[in-house]
């Protein structure tokens, strides 16, 4: 999270910028949710008004992101896989 501050009448004033990376194809309802539940928690920890806070999506193609030395790919190989394991570990 990034914040943006100024100063007036010698109050710093800060505006916090949070940026959510995610892949595309998001749906306008779910940024809108995602942006409000991200709001709520910054104004409760943060102490700062609503109209202050700022979020920023970046959404990226599927195909554009690397973690680890794994593509986007391998990565949701591995996330499946590990989920799987898990569910076959559950009392």
């Amino acid at each position: 999270m990034t914040a943006l501050s100024t100063t007036i009448n010698n109050n710093t004033i800060t505006m916090p910028i949070v940026s959510v990376s995610m892949y595309s194809g998001r749906t306008q309802t779910e940024k809108d949710r995602l942006a409000e539940a991200i709001t709520d928690d910054v104004v409760k920890i943060l102490n700062v008004e609503r109209k202050d806070v700022i979020i920023v999506f970046e959404e990226t193609p599927h195909g554009n992101w690397m973690l680890l030395e794994f593509d986007s790919n391998a990565l949701h190989f591995i996330l499946c896989f590990y989920f799987i394991l898990l569910l076959l570990h559950l009392p």
